[in-house]
């Protein structure tokens, strides 16, 4: 069988909190997929190494803030040739950049690369966080 990991960085704090959302909605369609693992994470470190073991594809997802539009679907791989500096994700409101902390988990053996990413565009306004789930969901190839 083979095991997917989507790991939803978040935290309580408005739009930042999108990936445990993403997690929420997948809870409520795929929690008896016993091929898919859903983690949330806090975006400290390593916290999500556990929910990665084994898996033959990972998904990280995430609230962005680049010049794309309110909404916005990112979408890449982040893999060992990855130019930190030319990405969006180079900058982090979390406590450990996740690239960095994506690689750090590669060089030990916890994790093998590629993983995926996926960002969803934010604002910090006013604005009501919407995601069109069924795009995500898509992203994941999950059945």
């Amino acid at each position: 069988m083979r095991k997917t990991a989507v790991i939803g960085i978040g935290s309580y704090q408005g739009e930042d909190q999108l990936g445990w959302l993403v997690i929420d909605e997948l809870e409520k369609k795929y929690s008896n997929n016993p091929s898919l693992t859903l983690f949330k994470s806090k975006g400290n470190g390593l916290d999500w190494s556990d929910a990665v073991s084994g898996a033959c594809e990972v998904f990280f997802i995430d609230a962005v803030i680049s010049d794309e539009e309110f909404g916005f679907i990112h979408f890449f791989e982040i893999n060992s040739e990855f130019d930190r500096e030319k990405n969006i994700l180079g900058q982090s409101s979390h406590s450990v950049n996740l690239v960095d902390s994506i690689m750090v988990a590669h060089n030990i053996g916890l994790l093998k690369l590629p993983v995926s990413f996926i960002g969803a565009e934010i604002g910090f306004s006013e604005q009501k966080i919407s995601i069109d789930f069924e795009v995500i969901v898509k992203k994941l190839l999950i059945k």
